[in-house]
């Protein structure tokens, strides 16, 4: 119930704040995307319409299955057909017969396109728009060339943009879920923390980590001690488990410089596996007694 209300929330914040940009400035958030197909504007606003919703199931514990999924997904589309929606309430036409959106002369329904005698509604006026879209393509703030009135291009990223406002659910999900893991037996959100870094070198380490449930207290102690890594190849450890049945997973992510010098994950080389109660325990043991302090995060 409550992913549903704050869900509702966000989509009409989502809504509101594109037809507030396009009413004060004129600029389409929607259609704006990078490398001319990157649909960002629109996956911006997907994001924003599905953050409380996901926000909500996340809070409550609800498992995201396939029909919450399903929701999540329909959450967008509904947000990009009352984007459009807003676009048309704030069409107007004003003394001069310039459309302006910000509500300033007498709106586009009081008036019909050619010889027709029907009003120009949502759809009409919606498809008006699109096939009589200009599309502007920049390269690092420089115009280089418009493409006016070619309805099936029009249309194509009228489509993708759609398109990218549904990936926006995607995106929103994997925000407020992050790398976060459920326990079906108690049917809660697991907790995570990273609780230490060390060389990926220290293979006697990296095995004793994977044969971390057959070791003693103290022994699984020694394996926490702290070590300086700076930007070189290490394993970040990090601890999963469930506050109620102490059920957990420990995480080695396998941390290494790519091409711009930055430390990313190699997740050909990580490691993940579940460890037992009595292990968890122990862990949650050495953070109350203050030695995973010691700890560098």
């Amino acid at each position: 119930m409550l992913g549903v209300i704050l869900g509702a929330i966000s989509l009409i914040l989502s809504v509101l704040l594109a037809v507030a940009i396009h009413s004060f400035t004129s600029f389409d958030i929607m259609s704006f995307s990078i490398f001319y197909v990157i649909p960002l504007g629109s996956i911006i606003i997907g994001t924003i319409a599905c953050l409380g919703y996901y926000w909500g199931l996340f809070i409550t514990n609800k498992k995201i299955n396939f029909s919450l999924l399903i929701i999540g997904l329909l959450i967008p589309i509904i947000a990009y057909i009352g984007v459009q929606y807003g676009y048309y309430t704030t069409a107007y036409l004003d003394e001069n017969m310039s459309l302006n959106y910000k509500m300033e002369g007498e709106h586009i329904s009081n008036y019909a396109i050619g010889d027709s005698d029907e009003p120009l509604d949502f759809i009409s006026f919606t498809k008006l728009m699109v096939d009589s879209r200009v599309i502007s393509f920049y390269n690092r703030k420089r115009a280089i060339g418009d493409v006016e009135g070619n309805a099936i291009l029009n249309w194509t990223f009228f489509i993708i943009d759609g398109l990218g406002a549904i990936f926006g659910s995607i995106v929103a999900l994997g925000l407020v879920k992050r790398n976060t893991k459920y326990c079906d037996d108690c049917k809660r959100y697991m907790k995570n923390k990273s609780i230490l870094k060390f060389l990926a070198t220290d293979l006697d380490r990296t095995i004793r980590f994977q044969d971390i449930d057959n070791l003693s207290p103290d022994k699984i102690k020694e394996l926490f001690l702290p070590m300086e890594v700076g930007k070189n190849e290490h394993y970040e450890i990090i601890v999963h488990w469930c506050e109620m049945c102490d059920k957990g997973y420990l995480e080695m992510k396998y941390m290494e410089k790519n091409s711009k010098g930055e430390m990313t994950e190699n997740d050909k080389k990580s490691k993940e596996f579940e460890i037992s109660a009595d292990t968890i325990k122990t862990i949650r043991e050495l953070s109350h007694d203050g030695f995973m302090d010691k700890v560098p995060l």
